[in-house]
């Protein structure tokens, strides 16, 4: 039997299990409310409860603990206040990375390899190639 994991309703097929011929999940995309200036690509924080099944995310911003951690990375736009976004997993959003090197979040809300100038440096996750990333977020450490 497969095993399945459910979030917000949604259920999710986890790998393994008897043969089971289940494909793990590659990625937990969310929907979100977030304002008109998030940009696509940057890197959100969860800013209060959620309204319905719907995260309420803002841009982050390294500078300010009240604007940390980040809890995932902006896929996409429905609408200016609405967005898709990634909690973890795999994505082909990127372009331009070093495969194999970790990630962090930068001052600008946007993957970064060295962290520098940050008051707040988190590990968002790893390279896979060129335009692929897995994103799982780490810990927030004080510089």
């Amino acid at each position: 039997m497969a095993h399945v994991s459910t979030l917000w309703g949604t259920t999710l097929p986890r790998g393994g299990g008897g043969g089971s011929s289940v494909t793990p999940t590659e990625a937990i995309i969310v929907n979100a409310d977030c304002l008109i200036t998030d940009d696509v690509r940057k890197c959100v924080y969860v800013t209060s409860d959620m309204v319905g099944s719907n995260l309420q995310v803002a841009t982050a911003d390294t500078s300010d603990p009240a604007k940390m951690p980040v809890c995932g990375i902006i896929l996409s736009k429905s609408s200016d206040t609405v967005c898709q976004v990634l909690l973890m997993g795999k994505s082909s959003l990127f372009s331009g990375l070093t495969a194999g090197k970790q990630y962090w979040c930068g001052s600008s809300s946007d993957l970064v390899l060295h962290p520098t100038g940050l008051v707040y440096a988190q590990s968002l996750g790893v390279a896979l190639s060129s335009d692929t990333f897995w994103f799982n977020a780490g810990i927030v450490h004080t510089l």
